[in-house]
């Protein structure tokens, strides 16, 4: 049976009415942090649980230096504004991602009642710079850069790039199975998004019909094709379900 999810307002009226925290005061750091990053993204959890590691190790020299023993709760604002002054000379982009991680860790200690204050909610998230303005290709570009290539994986990588707008790591886990032709002459296919969000996306007869000379690539090589094979398997050979890099 399919479980439902609880609407906010229950889960807002349930942490009002908590007489009792969610997480013990005594549970120590490191598990409370896999507790935080548990339900997340598998690429989220990597970067968040490297962060976290890297402020937990930095707070332990600070406790020594005083010659005490701190732990998250006992976090105070000076020890977050010392931590965040060793990155004053970073990008604002990478300070931007040390407070976001902070920020939810702090926060999520307040929501389970393991800590009594959000600490993270003063602190101010760097503004950063949008540049992507900068990096966006003119379709006379993205021409030459097509014409140049000569590979058909290669071209086709760099078409369905160009026409469906996906991140690569949503390229990387495109499978046969995930495209679907169309009567008009294109195709569609399902990505599987940021936050295991799946959303579909229409495709020009151009892609098509290079998707199709790249399934008859496949076809010739192995036989019958696996439509959980990886559409842009790996340039080494290397596995061919979905999930491999381009």
């Amino acid at each position: 049976m399919a479980h439902e999810l609880v609407p906010v307002t229950t889960v807002v009226e349930f942490r009002e009415q908590m007489t009792y925290p969610l997480i013990p005061h005594e549970t120590p750091d490191e598990l409370f942090i896999e507790l935080w990053l548990k339900g997340r993204p598998l690429e989220t959890q990597k970067v968040y649980r490297r962060e976290a590691g890297r402020f937990l190790m930095t707070l332990q020299v600070i406790a020594e230096e005083e010659g005490v023993s701190k732990s998250l709760r006992e976090v105070t604002l000076p020890d977050l504004y010392t931590y965040l002054e060793l990155f004053s000379d970073k990008e604002p982009a990478t300070l931007a991602r040390i407070v976001a991680t902070l920020k939810s860790l702090f926060s999520f200690a307040k929501n389970t009642g393991y800590s009594d204050v959000n600490i993270g909610a003063v602190i101010r998230t760097p503004k950063v710079k949008r540049k992507l303005a900068r990096r966006i290709l003119s379709e006379v570009q993205v021409q030459r850069i097509l014409a140049l290539e000569k590979q058909r994986r290669n071209y086709t990588l760099l078409l369905f790039l160009y026409a469906s707008g996906a991140r690569v790591s949503e390229v990387c886990k495109v499978r046969w199975g995930d495209i679907k032709e169309r009567e008009d002459g294109r195709c569609q296919v399902t990505l599987d998004g940021k936050g295991e969000k799946e959303r579909v996306v229409l495709l020009p007869a151009s892609v098509a019909e290079a998707l199709d000379k790249l399934r008859d690539d496949a076809r010739a090589r192995d036989g019958v094709i696996d439509p959980e094979s990886a559409v842009f398997a790996s340039r080494g050979g290397g596995r061919k379900k979905g999930g491999d890099a381009p």
